[in-house]
């Protein structure tokens, strides 16, 4: 089943997340087997950018670097991170705030620098500052913590894993612009 449906209900949306694994590849064409079980054929625009991911530490988080901290927000009102993205300094201020995120319930995204890291017993704690407020956020063992950087056009083909905000045109192709995947098996963003 292609993503008509989905083109129909987001045609005066911005764009359709899509995250999936490629099936094929058709000169710039890719087919996307996605993970609810459609399939999208995707264009990739002329001048896409490919962002490859790969794991890292917590700890290794240097102050200062612009993160995407997706928590989720425990009864006593803490967060504890569920995903850390470190994004390449090219995507500083990339949707910069603090904000809802509805891959986990109660969940938020802070986009920030992150102004201090302290490493406790149960892992590091990120203290980001956005919009005049500070938020720590707890990183234990089990959050998936990612480095974002430029990577090659070459490592989409048949079995990458990706992730990419297509953009529905008036006759129903979709676009994108940015194409996320993971670098020896890491997995891309949530």
């Amino acid at each position: 089943m292609i993503l008509a449906f989905a083109t129909a209900a987001f045609a005066q949306a911005s764009g359709i997340r899509i995250a999936g694994t490629v099936t094929a590849l058709d000169g710039r064409a890719l087919t996307v087997a996605s993970t609810e079980g459609a399939t999208a054929k995707i264009t990739p625009a002329e001048n896409r950018s490919v962002l490859e991911i790969s794991l890292i530490d917590a700890a290794k988080i240097p102050a200062g670097s612009f993160v995407g901290a997706g928590a989720a927000t425990m009864p006593d009102g803490s967060l504890r991170a569920v995903q850390i993205v470190v994004f390449p300094e090219s995507m500083r201020g990339t949707g910069e705030g603090h904000l809802a995120w509805d891959v986990v319930p109660q969940g938020t995204m802070t986009n920030s620098p992150v102004a201090a890291t302290v490493v406790g017993t149960t892992g590091p704690k990120l203290t980001l500052s956005t919009g005049g407020k500070t938020y720590d956020v707890a990183v234990l063992p089990e959050a998936r913590v990612i480095l974002m950087d430029a990577g090659q056009r070459s490592i989409i083909k048949p079995g990458a894993s990706i992730v990419l905000t297509a953009t529905p045109s008036a006759d129903g192709t979709l676009t994108a612009s940015r194409i996320q995947t993971g670098k020896d098996g890491a997995p891309p963003p949530l």
